[in-house]
């Protein structure tokens, strides 16, 4: 919750790779803090050592970012296009 509270209030920074993805997909930090208040699905990726939440960007479209929270705040690692599953929008 803190990461998502963070995002919100545009708290955050971009990692050198979300910086690069942002570009490369034509996002902008609107777009991410609009997929943290829409969150729909949140997981901890053990492997990356990241928590990976699921929205809705700017358009309404699927997306999703990876986040990390810090002793001195919150980075955004990367952030991506992302299709809604069914499921997750009956649970949402």
């Amino acid at each position: 919750q803190q990461i998502v509270g963070s995002i919100t209030k545009g708290e955050f920074v971009l990692r050198r790779h979300a910086e690069e993805r942002l570009a490369e997909r034509q996002f902008s930090k609107g777009d991410v803090i609009e997929i943290a208040k829409t969150v729909i699905r949140w997981e901890w990726q053990e492997e990356k050592r990241t928590y990976q939440f699921v929205g809705t960007d700017l358009d309404g479209d699927g997306a999703g970012f990876s986040a990390i929270r810090g002793s001195d705040g919150t980075y955004v690692i990367t952030v991506f296009k992302r299709r809604i599953k069914k499921w997750e929008k009956r649970t949402s």
